[in-house]
């Protein structure tokens, strides 16, 4: 993402919310089906996930995971995620029956 951006004026760049879950899932006939699909979803249209990509205009992605996934593989150090670089969110959806709690990570912009 940063070789495509290079360049391009804050208007103009590609900026992502981006959000990993793990479950089964299926196809469907209108896409995937499956408890971790939908969360997927429901993180990436959260409140606090579009907030923190708002609140740092220069990263070009912000990446949401549950607190499940941060637990079994972030917070061990696992590659190059520092579980430093996270911060805890709560997704709250009452009007679609959804509440977890996931960590937010804000991708810092190469330069």
């Amino acid at each position: 993402m940063a070789e495509a951006n290079r360049g391009l004026d804050a208007s103009a760049r590609v900026r992502l919310r981006v959000a990993l879950h793990r479950g089964l899932v299926q196809p469907a006939s209108n896409g995937w089906i499956g408890s971790a699909a939908i969360a997927v979803h429901r993180f990436l249209g959260a409140g606090p996930v579009r907030a923190a990509l708002h609140e740092q205009p220069e990263a070009d992605f912000v990446l949401a995971v549950p607190d499940l996934l941060f637990r079994d593989v972030i917070a061990h150090s696992y590659e190059s995620l520092r579980p430093e670089a996270f911060r805890r969110i709560t997704v709250d959806l009452p009007e679609k029956g959804f509440i977890e709690h996931g960590w937010v990570y804000l991708a810092p912009s190469p330069q």
